[in-house]
Formats: C-alpha cells, structure tokens, sequence
C-alpha cells in the first residue's frame, strides 16, 4: 500500500504561510487537496492556498448548477435525465 495524497479538512482555520511552511517538509510527490470553501464572507481566499496544494472550489458546484437549471431544468437533479 502506500499513501499518494492528502486531503486537509478546513486548511482555512491554517494560516496558509504556515501551513505552506508545514507542507513544504513533506515529500513533493505527495498529492494535496486543501478544503478552502470561498465565499464572499470568509476573511480568507483560496488563491492563498492554491499555490502549494490543490483547492475545493464550491462556487463551480454551484455555478455548474446554475446552468443545468438554465439549460435543461431542474439542476443537478436534471443529470438523471440525460
């Protein structure tokens, strides 16, 4: 077995220089997911964390929802019918 990647629930409570500083010890072929939800009311962005670790990006969820409404009705529950 092995490990590949990790994920880092709610890396926004981490201040993301310190976190960086964390990271940057550990083996640079491992895979890092950051949850960082962006939001207009957070004090904190995911660019911060995006340059050292990969990022969650709910607004795409709900953009992507967005358009499926537009377009075919009904949201993401609009995919059972394609």
């Amino acid at each position: 077995l092995g490990v590949t990647g990790i994920r880092i629930d709610a890396a926004k409570h981490q201040d993301a220089a310190e976190l960086y500083e964390l990271l940057r010890r550990v083996d640079g072929r491992l895979w890092r997911f950051s949850e960082v939800i962006d939001s207009d009311r957070e004090a904190v962005y995911p660019e911060e964390y995006s340059t050292f670790s990969a990022v969650t990006e709910f607004k795409y969820a709900k953009g992507l929802d967005f358009a499926l409404d537009r377009l075919a009705g009904g949201g993401s529950s609009a995919l059972a019918a394609l």
